[in-house]
């Protein structure tokens, strides 16, 4: 899901927000555990452990899955992304507007489908920085596109 908020004029926060690929696998499996748990009628104890041993599994498993991108642009200073994974870490990158060459819209190619995407170029860097790292839609893009370059060009 895409949300916009902010100021035009001054500030944009553009957040796109997805389910983790294993969160309907992971409410089976905690109600799976906890039959197995209740069926086998460990003692305190036990449960514990069990638990803390399948939450360790978990984090393990799908503990770096991005689920939440957000990208601040600020007008004459630059952008944040900030990356949320399912395990709680946050990461977050600012780019200040001096180094910015340019915002483009980039098509990757894989060997069936043209996938295209949201590329910020700076200057004396090799690669482009891909604000989503999750395929968004051609009008979602757009809309991202337009106020992006209109406060940082």
């Amino acid at each position: 899901m895409l949300k916009f908020s902010g100021e035009f004029n001054h500030a944009y926060i553009i957040t796109y927000e997805r389910k983790p690929k294993l969160y309907k696998k992971l409410i089976y499996l905690n109600l799976l555990l906890f039959v197995i748990i209740s069926w086998l009628q460990f003692n305190l104890q036990q449960t514990i452990l069990i638990t803390i041993i399948y939450n360790i599994l978990i984090y393990i498993i799908g503990g770096n899955e991005i689920i939440i991108e957000q990208m601040q642009i600020i007008k004459n200073i630059g952008i944040q992304i900030e990356k949320r994974k399912s395990n709680g870490s946050v990461s977050k990158e600012f780019i200040n507007q001096n180094i910015i060459r340019d915002v483009v819209l980039q098509e990757g190619l894989t060997t069936f489908t043209v996938e295209i995407y949201l590329a910020i170029i700076c200057k004396g860097m090799k690669q482009m920085i891909l604000p989503f790292q999750y395929n968004l839609s051609t009008d979602q893009l757009m809309q991202i596109y337009y106020p992006l370059r209109q406060m940082i060009m």
